[in-house]
C-alpha cells in the first residue's frame, strides 16, 4: 500500500481510513466520502491522496470528471477499488441542470451499494448535493481551506456522519460551514500519488472539460444533435477515420479530439440504432 504514498497523511486520518477499509471488507459495505472546498484549496489533490491510501492500484483511470464516466468506471472495476468523481457539477449553473445531475448521481450510488468501493465526490460545496447523498448515503466530509496567513498552507477539517448531518441542517439556508464548530485541522501538501503525474492529470481534466456538453436548454440540445448527425454523416460519406476527421476539423478552427469524435459517433449510433 505504501508504494503510492509519497506524501504526509496524519496518523489519526490513517486510522480512520483503515477502519473504513475494515468495515467495507468485513461488513459488505461501501464508503462514500465528500470532499469540498473553494477553487484552489487542493480538494482534488486531497481526494486522490486519500484514495491512493485506500487502494494501492489507484491510477488516473480512476479519476472521472463527469457522472457518465463515473458510473461506467464503477461497473468495470473490482471490489475494494477507490474512484474519484472530480469537479462534480462543474459548469452546471441552473437549478434544472443541478437537479438532473443529482438524479443521475443518486441512481449510480443506489446501484453500486454492494460493489464494496471507496468513492470520493469532489465539489465546491456540500450544499449543492442532494439531501439523500449528503445526509444518508455519504459517510464523512472533508472540507479543505487555505490558510489566511500563508496561502501556500492548506488544511482540512473532517466531519463525521453525525457532524455532517448537523452541518447540512444548520448551514443549508445560508450555505455556511460555521456550525457545528470543528476545531481540529489537518495539514496536507500539494503532492499526487506516485501513479499519477501532474501533467497527465491536468491533460485529462482539460480534455474532459473541453468535451463536456452543457445541455441546459432545448435549443442547445437540438443544435448539438444536428452537429452530431452532421459529423456522423460526413464520416460516412468521406470514409475518414476519427483521427483524420479530428485533423480535418482542427485545420478549420474546430478543436475536436479523436476521442471526442468517437464519442459522437457512438452516441449517434446508439440514439438512432444505426
Amino acid at each position: 500500500m505504501t508504494t503510492l504514498i509519497n506524501y504526509y497523511i496524519p496518523s489519526e486520518i490513517k486510522q480512520q481510513l483503515d477502519n473504513s477499509k475494515k468495515i467495507v471488507m468485513e461488513a459488505d459495505q461501501d464508503r462514500i466520502f465528500i470532499i469540498t472546498g473553494r477553487e484552489g484549496s487542493g480538494k482534488s489533490w486531497l481526494a486522490m491522496q486519500l484514495a491512493a491510501y485506500l487502494d494501492n492500484t489507484f491510477c488516473l483511470d480512476d479519476v472521472c470528471f463527469d457522472s457518465d464516466s463515473f458510473g461506467k468506471r464503477i461497473k468495470r472495476v473490482n471490489k475494494l477499488k477507490a474512484i474519484v468523481f472530480d469537479e462534480a457539477f462543474t459548469g452546471l449553473s441552473s437549478k434544472g441542470a443541478l437537479s438532473k445531475e443529482n438524479k443521475k448521481l443518486i441512481k449510480i450510488l443506489i446501484e453500486c451499494r454492494q460493489r464494496n468501493l471507496f468513492l470520493f465526490i469532489v465539489l465546491p460545496s456540500i450544499f449543492i448535493l442532494d439531501r439523500y447523498i449528503t445526509l444518508f448515503r455519504s459517510h464523512s466530509l472533508f472540507n479543505t481551506a487555505i490558510s489566511r496567513k500563508d496561502f501556500k498552507n492548506r488544511y482540512y477539517k473532517v466531519y463525521n456522519y453525525q457532524n455532517k448531518h448537523k452541518l447540512y441542517i444548520l448551514g443549508q439556508k445560508y450555505m455556511s460551514y460555521a456550525k457545528p464548530k470543528i476545531w481540529k485541522k489537518y495539514r496536507f501538501y500539494g503532492k499526487l500519488p506516485s501513479s499519477i503525474s501532474k501533467e497527465g492529470y491536468q491533460k485529462k481534466k482539460t480534455d474532459s472539460f473541453k468535451e463536456k456538453e452543457v445541455q441546459e436548454t432545448p435549443e442547445l440540445t437540438r443544435m448539438t444533435g444536428f452537429r452530431n448527425i452532421a459529423i456522423y454523416e460526413w464520416k460516412k460519406v468521406s470514409g475518414m477515420t476519427n483521427k483524420e476527421l479530428s485533423n480535418y476539423y482542427k485545420s478549420r478552427g474546430y478543436d475536436l479530439s479523436e476521442s471526442y469524435i468517437a464519442k459522437i459517433i457512438q452516441k449517434v449510433r446508439k440514439e438512432y440504432k444505426i
